[in-house]
C-alpha cells in the first residue's frame, strides 16, 4: 500500500481528490470483503478462521500471509467477496435443502467492484 501523501506533493487539489477517491473506494472494497469473510467463519461457522484464510488463498491462488484483505489489491477483493458470497448462499442452499432454517441471507452475487 501506498503510503498517505499529503496535499503538497499533488500538482494540484484534483489530482488529491482523485488519488483521496481510489483510496476509499479500496478501503471501501477491504470493509465488504471482510464482512462477507468474517460470517464463514464467526457467524456461520463453516471453517476456523485459519481454514477459511487458507481456503481463500487456494481460491485466489496466493499464499495464506498474503489471503489476507490488507495484502489483496481491488480486483482480488472482489474475487474474493465473489467467493465467499458463493460459499455463503451454497451453504443456504444446503441448508434449504435438507429442511432447515438458513443461517444467512442469499447474497447477490456480483463480481464487478
Amino acid at each position: 500500500m501506498k503510503p498517505i501523501p499529503t496535499k503538497h506533493i499533488y500538482q494540484d487539489f484534483n489530482e488529491f481528490n482523485r488519488w483521496l477517491g481510489e483510496r476509499r473506494r479500496f478501503v471501501s472494497m477491504r470493509q465488504k470483503g471482510h464482512f462477507y469473510f468474517d460470517k464463514i467463519w464467526n457467524a456461520a461457522g463453516l471453517m476456523t478462521r485459519e481454514e477459511c484464510y487458507q481456503w481463500l488463498a487456494d481460491k485466489l491462488g496466493v499464499k495464506e500471509f498474503q489471503s489476507h484483505f490488507k495484502n489483496l489489491n481491488n480486483e482480488q477483493c472482489a474475487e474474493a467477496i465473489y467467493y465467499c458470497q458463493q460459499l455463503l448462499n451454497d451453504n443456504r442452499r444446503l441448508d434449504l435443502d435438507f429442511g432447515t432454517e438458513p443461517i444467512t441471507p442469499l447474497y447477490d452475487i456480483n463480481l464487478t467492484p
